[in-house]
């Protein structure tokens, strides 16, 4: 999936056309509330919808002239220390600050 996606990216870039393949490690759904279905971590130690989400939107937020092809999340604490969103806050801060934005 992630070939298919990066050559329909390079195929459609230049119309304008961006190709994200977002990969998230285990996700905290419903999903893992159905009968027979495994979970090997806590809760807590899984990330959330909203920071897949938040991920998703620095995609979709980059200026015209930047291009993200693909987005790998995990969480990188066994415990969550702060949402995603904080920390993307602080990279959209840090982008705009080193691009002279």
């Amino acid at each position: 999936m992630i070939g298919l996606a990066s050559s329909l990216m390079a195929e459609v870039r230049k119309d304008n056309v961006r190709v994200v393949t977002v990969c998230p490690g285990s996700v905290d759904t419903n999903f893992f509330d159905q009968p027979g279905t495994i979970l090997n971590s806590r809760r807590e130690t899984i990330l959330s919808p909203d920071d897949v989400a938040a991920a998703c939107l620095l995609a979709v937020e980059l200026p015209q002239n930047a291009l993200m092809n693909e987005i790998e999340i995990r969480l990188n604490q066994k415990k969550k220390i702060f949402h995603l969103k904080n920390w993307i806050e602080i990279k959209k801060i840090e982008f705009l600050f080193y691009s002279g934005k």
